[in-house]
């Protein structure tokens, strides 16, 4: 259903802004959530199974229980979180040893192990992080500037609301991505769009090769309306069996299911063509989830 790597550091994460053990391990479990809780469990476990079943009902009890904004930003983490889970698994990331001993009590009474992120001996289990002291927190301050500057570099140009994101995405890809125009924070739209332009980019791959692989993922996670995108933007059909479609449809599945006869395989891609297929389909991942939250 997902990645150990992911899996491990959000629970890292988790309890590093606050979050109790106990907290953690009942979002895992199930078990003694809130109702508020229980309806955002609900929601990432639906979108994160293939193909998704998230349904009407459950969309309409997070909205209950969320304002608009804090609703959309659980689905944003969601789907931003989906994209992290697919680069990380499709690249087979390697987990650090002392994040597994912190967590790795936590969180394997769900069923987690390391898995292929960690293949050597388990380390032995220490204590489970604490909360970021206000020393740590302030200590981030100082890299702002420079973070600031990456970022209004890397999204110059690039519009922030709707329907002008639509127009800037259609003249650059092709196709406009309508799921955009329910999104309201508009750094998120921001990022997300700049994400699309620079995917659907040329690049070492090449873009028709990487829109290819596209239509496998869209086909493998049965999202409809994400093929007839890539089509929109270019993308054609193919009953050959690429390199490229082979590490496709390995890596569209949750967990990646990328064996020996797919590394063999991909060795005739070079290294960057491997890392733009991934990341390509990570984002693919990241607005499969967007369209079938607000699809539902």
């Amino acid at each position: 259903m997902g990645c150990a790597y992911c899996s491990a550091h959000a629970c890292t994460f988790a309890l590093r802004r606050g979050a109790t053990v106990e907290q953690v391990a009942s979002a895992l479990a199930g078990t003694g959530l809130t109702a508020p809780d229980r309806a955002a469990v609900d929601v990432a476990r639906a979108l994160s199974v293939v193909p998704a079943s998230l349904d009407g009902e459950a969309r309409r009890t997070l909205g209950r229980y969320f304002s608009p904004a804090d609703e959309e930003w659980i689905v944003l983490s969601i789907a931003m979180m989906g994209w992290l889970n697919k680069t990380m698994d499709g690249l087979g990331i390697p987990l650090e040893r002392p994040t597994v001993a912190e967590i790795g009590t936590v969180i394997a009474a769900s069923g987690w192990s390391p898995g292929k992120h960690l293949p050597r001996d388990l380390p032995a289990s220490s204590q489970p992080p604490g909360a970021d002291s206000l020393r740590t927190r302030l200590g981030v301050i100082r890299y702002a500037p420079q973070a600031m500057t990456l970022d209004k570099r890397w999204t110059r140009g690039v519009p922030d609301r709707w329907p002008a994101i639509g127009e800037f995405l259609r003249a650059h890809t092709g196709h406009n991505f309508p799921v955009l125009a329910r999104l309201r924070h508009r750094r998120a739209l921001r990022a997300i769009a700049t994400m699309i332009r620079d995917n659907f980019a040329e690049s070492v791959v090449g873009r028709a090769e990487k829109l290819r692989a596209g239509l496998v993922y869209a086909t493998t996670v049965q999202n409809a309306g994400l093929a007839q995108g890539l089509r929109a933007a270019g993308a054609i059909e193919s009953d050959g069996d690429l390199p490229s479609q082979r590490l496709a449809r390995a890596v569209s599945p949750s967990p990646a299911a990328i064996d020996s006869e797919v590394v063999a395989a991909s060795r005739d891609l070079a290294p960057a063509a491997i890392v733009e297929i991934v990341t390509f389909i990570a984002l693919l991942q990241l607005l499969h989830r967007l369209e079938c939250y607000y699809a539902a």
